[in-house]
């Protein structure tokens, strides 16, 4: 289970986890948010990446954003 985290870390985690009234098992849902969280920060910027390469006017963006949501 620590392969990755130093024993320093894993007692801050629980740390702050006991501090946020929340227990050990809560650990897991911490990680399941965090990677959460960074999926959507990876795939928003890859997104706003292409949009940027893609030579689109923000004028049509905002057409193409409209029609998506009508």
């Amino acid at each position: 289970m620590g392969y990755f985290r130093s024993p320093e870390f894993d007692e801050e985690i629980r740390f702050y986890l006991a501090s946020q009234g929340e227990n050990k098992e809560s650990l897991s849902e911490l990680v399941q948010k965090a990677v959460s969280r960074y999926i959507l920060s990876s795939l928003s910027k890859e997104a706003k990446d292409k949009v940027e390469n893609s030579g689109l006017s923000q004028k049509d963006l905002e057409e193409i954003i409209a029609d998506g949501l009508a």
